[in-house]
């Protein structure tokens, strides 16, 4: 999806970010991100919460609603909820807080032994990188692109730990 234009349903001309078409390319990607995170297969359908972080965004969902669900095979697709579905993974947009519910599209046991071992993998990386960035050995004799690179690696990591802690609560509830 191309996060500059989305086409027109009659075939006009395509819509800029920030139009009713934007809204629908935040949820759609929120989903295919939350299934690509938690190994929900594409072709599966998928049921949706979506809680509103901007009041104009509603009546531009809920006119486009029809289309997210094609692009992001949604089958039930609830707007408006004020709490986090029970074992559901969350993803935040501009304007959206997006909920998958797990619960029947993968074993919960698993997915959470899953995450658990991600969080691990993680926490060795980022000490990895940490031990790495406070030696002063090598932040000394190390190019500062490469230095750059290991910090910018550090933050992605980190970012990828509280998306995993996150998720691995919200199925732990």
């Amino acid at each position: 999806m191309i996060p500059t234009t989305l086409p027109i349903a009659d075939g006009g001309t395509p819509a800029p970010v920030g139009t009713p078409h934007a809204v629908t390319a935040e949820l759609v990607t929120a989903v295919r991100t939350l299934r690509s995170e938690s190994n929900v297969p594409p072709k599966e359908e998928v049921s949706v919460a979506v809680r509103f972080l901007d009041d104009g965004a509603r009546g531009s969902l809920e006119r486009q609603a029809g289309v997210a669900r094609n692009l992001a095979r949604i089958g039930d697709l609830e707007l408006g909820v004020t709490e986090r579905p029970k074992g559901a993974v969350a993803k935040v947009t501009g304007s959206l807080e997006v909920f998958l519910p797990l619960a029947g599209l993968v074993d919960l046991d698993k997915e959470r032994a899953r995450l658990a071992k991600e969080e691990e993998r993680l926490g060795r990386e980022l000490e990895k990188i940490g031990r790495k960035l406070m030696n002063r050995e090598y932040l000394a004799k190390a190019p500062a692109e490469v230095v750059e690179k290991d910090r910018d690696r550090e933050k992605r990591f980190a970012e990828m730990r509280g998306r995993v802690r996150e998720n691995l609560r919200a199925l732990s509830e």
